[in-house]
């Protein structure tokens, strides 16, 4: 009798840690937001009433923007989940990649149909027009805007936010966000886009704004157009800005299929606007890589890349890799925790690194835009000082945010991000 007690008291003892080590790794899970996450998506939060309420009326006939990554958690779709609920959907809205995200950057998005519910699908993506000129006063009652974002103002979502958000105030049509997280986290960095006559500086927020589209709709609707919308955010229920994103609900487009391509995208973006850099775009290691013709690197000088990229908190392992009948060295790259990552200064490191080991760059008539403005450019040819770059971009960053602040929902605010000067 004894021992069956002991070991009844031992059990019990193994059975309440046991219990304890997996209530710690689902707090975890939930913290880092690899598994259900605890916050609720704009989709999830929705109801009729909301759409009543903008509209103004009942039996309100939408407009939805919406592309493959409008889910809610359960992966169902956001144009499923409002036919549901009864709302009368009557044209779909399709930004760049298409409804399905299949199409490739920069390449036409037609209209087309949907091939499930046979709603119409009007492109809104143009590389030099922000949207079709079309009115849509006689048909649509509200818009509804549910797409992801990647973080990146030169991702092109937050410019058909702005396009759609002014096609609301110029045709009086109340406009709906339905919000979703930023995945790259809490930090604001970069230049402030200052290029006219492009789409992917169309936005004049920074480079990686560190807001949710429902907070880029709130500061453009305040900061940047004339007239505004009658906007109406339907914000998520317990989100936190730090939270990390660690899985993605809908890949984001063809070569952002995880959330690594999407860290990574944050600096291998602009990286893959210059020559000869190769970020694996059209493999599957798109912005999961970061690699050099071999006979422009040395093993020594990848050695001081690799160094360089840890030195950011990026985990990079030495690669050497043939693609199109090239040799590359480089770097594949790894970030456990974005919020730790300067993808800015990252990016600048890199083209200081090319500069200072005289590896020549030439970049894509796309690139100013991309970032915002020549800064870098005129950095790595002489023009400017770093010093004048740093002065210029942290001005401009520290204007924004403090026009920016008013804009936000989420708690904790994004972190500014200067770039540090020095004795270069």
């Amino acid at each position: 009798m004894h021992h069956r007690t002991l070991w009844g008291k031992i059990m019990n003892k193994w059975l309440i840690y046991l219990a304890l080590i997996l209530s710690m790794a689902a707090a975890s899970t939930t913290l880092t937001g690899q598994e259900f996450a605890p916050y609720r998506l704009g989709i999830e939060e929705f109801s009729p009433a909301i759409l009543e309420q903008a509209a103004g009326k009942k039996n309100a006939r939408v407009g939805l923007i919406t592309n493959q990554t409008s889910k809610d958690q359960k992966g169902n779709r956001t144009l499923d989940i409002l036919l549901k609920q009864g709302i009368k959907i009557t044209t779909l809205f399709a930004p760049e990649h298409g409804i399905d995200g299949v199409i490739k950057s920069g390449k036409t998005v037609e209209n087309d149909v949907d091939h499930k519910t046979k709603l119409p699908i009007i492109s809104l993506y143009s590389l030099n027009k922000k949207n079709n000129g079309a009115s849509y006063k006689n048909s649509i009652d509200a818009f509804i805007f549910d797409i992801q974002d990647v973080g990146m103002r030169h991702y092109t979502y937050s410019a058909t936010l702005l396009s759609v958000l002014e096609l609301s105030a110029t045709q009086d049509i109340p406009l709906i966000v339905l919000d979703r997280p930023n995945l790259l986290g809490a930090v604001t960095e970069g230049p402030v886009a200052s290029v006219e006559n492009s789409f992917l500086a169309s936005v004049p927020i920074p480079l990686r704004h560190g807001m949710t589209m429902g907070e880029i709709a709130n500061y453009c609707n305040k900061q940047v157009l004339k007239k505004a919308a009658k906007l109406h955010i339907v914000p998520m229920a317990n989100y936190q800005r730090t939270q990390i994103i660690n899985k993605l609900i809908a890949p984001l487009s063809p070569n952002i299929q995880t959330i690594q391509a999407c860290y990574g995208y944050s600096f291998l973006g602009l990286l893959g606007e210059i020559q000869p850099f190769d970020v694996g775009v059209g493999t599957e290691n798109a912005f999961r890589i970061l690699g050099l013709p071999s006979d422009t690197v040395s093993k020594k000088q990848q050695a001081k890349l690799i160094s360089l990229l840890k030195n950011n908190s990026i985990q990079a392992q030495p690669i050497e890799y043939q693609r199109r009948k090239k040799s590359y060295r480089g770097a594949k790259i790894t970030i456990t925790n974005i919020n730790n990552v300067s993808a800015y200064k990252t990016f600048l490191d890199i083209i200081r690194y090319c500069k200072q080991e005289k590896i020549p760059l030439t970049f894509s008539k796309d690139f100013n835009a991309a970032l915002g403005n020549s800064s870098a450019q005129d950095y790595y040819k002489g023009i400017i000082t770093f010093q004048e770059l740093c002065k210029k971009t942290n001005a401009e960053l520290q204007s924004f945010y403090n026009k920016a602040t008013s804009a936000f929902i989420y708690q904790p605010a994004p972190k500014l991000k200067l770039v540090e000067p020095d004795n270069e």
